[in-house]
């Protein structure tokens, strides 16, 4: 087994291990016996919705680069990169879905897998600045407003900054980092905006998700200061040892909910974020594992079945 690979299997697991010792073993039991499954219920059919709009996005930036590119191929390679992406560090193997959309040219596509990396991102920390403005003090709220700014405005200079780095970084137009930021530059901004749009609805479902899920086992936790983080814990999963985020989210959730709401305790908190990444992840992973390995397009290109499908 590779050194790396041992050594964030070990963290992930000393991590789990920490969660439990923290919370109490006991506790734990007894948060997932108290679970109420309606608000579960109520939860599952919020995944496929959040699926897709994660889905369609991707699918925005994959037809700017394959022209009357269907949405099926597109939703088949996002799902294959989402089933690796719960297997691997940062979500690192979402990497691999623009390699299951077009094999001969992954290189390039992999330039707009990272640009719908950095929406999530964007989205999940204007959300997560959002939640500062509420909670802290003035200088607090001032800084999170020019970092809102700073996020919404910096798209604007997607393209000089990808040209500037490949200057500083003296990349040759013909080679693959030469390709990758190609991609990136050609990718209008026009397009961004409207992903990022898109990326706002996406993560306004994803955190009702949550706050479902944290209902089920906190059932008097209706509406608190302790929302306000969840992104902040969606955040901590760039960790980038942990193997799918798995114990950073719920170390997290059990260090910062319960300091905010006295209703949430440390068991149920991290046992409500690790149900959420069963619905949200292991659940459409396992469906996204029918086309792992497999093309979503024909190799031979514009004329095998691009034009299948919503153009």
């Amino acid at each position: 087994m590779n050194p790396k690979t041992l050594f964030k299997i070990l963290f992930t697991l000393a991590l789990v291990g920490l969660v439990i010792v923290l919370a109490g073993p006991r506790q734990i039991v007894e948060a997932f016996r108290g679970t109420d499954p309606r608000f579960i219920l109520l939860a599952l059919p919020l995944t496929p919705v959040v699926i897709f709009f994660k889905a369609y996005r991707w699918h925005l930036l994959a037809r700017s680069r394959i022209p009357n590119l269907g949405f099926l191929p597109s939703f088949k390679s996002y799902m294959a990169g989402l089933t690796l992406a719960v297997i691997t560090p940062m979500s690192a193997g979402e990497l691999a879905r623009g390699h299951h959309l077009d094999p001969k040219r992954g290189l390039e596509l992999i330039g707009l897998v990272t640009v719908d990396k950095f929406l999530d991102l964007a989205a999940v920390g204007t959300y997560g600045f959002l939640g500062f403005l509420y909670l802290f003090s003035l200088p607090i709220k001032i800084l999170s407003g020019v970092a809102i700014a700073c996020m919404t405005v910096g798209w604007l200079f997607l393209r000089p900054m990808a040209r500037l780095f490949e200057k500083l970084l003296r990349v040759a137009p013909e080679s693959r980092l030469g390709r990758f930021f190609a991609t990136v530059k050609e990718v209008p901004t026009s397009l961004v905006f409207k992903c990022l749009g898109v990326a706002f609805i996406n993560f306004a479902f994803y955190y009702f998700q949550v706050y479902l899920v944290v209902c089920a086992f906190a059932k008097h936790f209706v509406a608190s200061s302790a929302v306000a983080f969840f992104p902040t814990i969606t955040l901590s999963t760039i960790i980038p040892y942990a193997i799918g985020g798995l114990g950073i989210r719920e170390l997290t959730a059990e260090l910062l909910l319960p300091k905010y709401d006295i209703r949430i305790t440390e068991a149920m908190a991290s046992s409500a974020f690790f149900a959420h990444f069963v619905i949200i992840m292991i659940l459409p992973g396992l469906v996204g594992a029918l086309w792992v390995g497999r093309a979503a397009l024909p190799s031979a290109g514009a004329g095998s079945g691009l034009n299948k499908g919503t153009p």
